[in-house]
């Protein structure tokens, strides 16, 4: 019989120890994808006589409907869902739904799933949620009743920026913009009463920005995705543990010469996503400013001028 006393034990070797803890770490903290860039196009300017006078939209939502994408400004003259149509060199508006919003508006986030479409107001930390018609819509605020550790009231700046909705679970996903930034779960009934259930953080990936900010949120095939615009990157989490099953980076946006619009307030401009089958858009949103003309993307696609920009990527495989 052969003596195994003396052989050494694999589980305690600090060698295979080590390389056992980098493995379940990266497993926990997922595999980062590249998102490739396909092109960068502007919002036509031909809405402005239509809709907002002098002044550009700051895109803070995307949303799909009908095979038709939507968009979400966030200044208080915006009281519409913008309809988007995609011509060769713009992304042009041809109509506006109405939201008819209480009070003032700061509309940061809007997430479509059937004929219901869920939309953030920061300004009054209010949900609503509403029922398309056509190119109309009906409007029902949300009975939404934060844990009593959520101030609400002092938020102001960085609060609601995001929303998505898991229709089957009726689940309401509402995303802290920053400082810090939180993830909320409420349970959603017929009667628009939103129970809350639980909040959690997104681990940020190890050479994040200290200061996370999340911009926008999006539920698919039973996971929750977060735009990270700090971290130039969206991260794919399972939302029943919080934790970060992997992530896609666009990261090839950042350019030595600074970002697509000229912005010193060091937030990032990512503000809007919708994932599709195959891509992804983001909202660029431009505070106002025009865009840098040093910035290599700038040169390449032919930007110009204060309009904000749909970024559209290639959305990584399995992601």
């Amino acid at each position: 019989m052969r003596n195994t006393s003396r052989l050494p034990c694999p589980f305690f070797s600090p060698l295979v120890f080590s390389l056992l803890l980098s493995a379940s770490s990266i497993e926990a903290a997922g595999a980062t994808l590249e998102a490739a860039l396909l092109n960068i196009k502007q919002i036509h300017p031909a809405y402005r006589s239509d809709y907002r006078g002098r002044e550009a939209i700051n895109l803070s939502g995307l949303a799909q409907f009908e095979n038709t994408v939507f968009a979400l400004g966030d200044k208080p003259a915006d009281q519409c869902l913008y309809a988007l149509q995609e011509e060769e060199r713009y992304w042009r508006i041809d109509g506006c739904v109405s939201l008819e919003i209480d009070g003032r508006a700061d509309l940061e986030g809007v997430f479509a799933v059937g004929r219901e479409f869920f939309l953030v107001n920061e300004a009054g930390q209010d949900v609503y949620r509403f029922l398309f018609s056509g190119r109309s819509a009906s409007k029902e605020p949300l009975r939404i009743r934060f844990p009593w550790v959520a101030a609400t009231a002092l938020w102001r700046n960085a609060g609601l920026e995001g929303v998505a909705y898991d229709a089957r679970q009726h689940l309401l996903y509402l995303a802290k913009e920053r400082d810090p930034s939180v993830i909320y779960v409420f349970e959603l009934d017929e009667e628009g009463q939103a129970t809350y259930l639980r909040e959690f953080s997104i681990e940020p990936a190890a050479d994040a920005h200290p200061h996370q900010s999340i911009s926008d949120l999006f539920f698919a095939d039973g996971f929750l995705y977060a735009l990270e615009r700090r971290a130039y990157s969206i991260a794919k989490v399972n939302p029943r543990t919080g934790a970060v099953v992997s992530r896609a980076s666009f990261a090839q946006l950042r350019d030595a010469s600074g970002a697509l619009y000229l912005d010193d307030k060091g937030y990032g401009l990512a503000e809007a996503m919708l994932l599709l089958e195959k891509e992804i858009l983001l909202g660029i949103d431009n505070n106002g400013k025009i865009t840098n003309p040093k910035n290599k993307w700038v040169k390449q696609f032919s930007l110009s001028g204060d309009e904000s920009s749909i970024i559209r990527l290639r959305r990584p495989v399995d992601f």
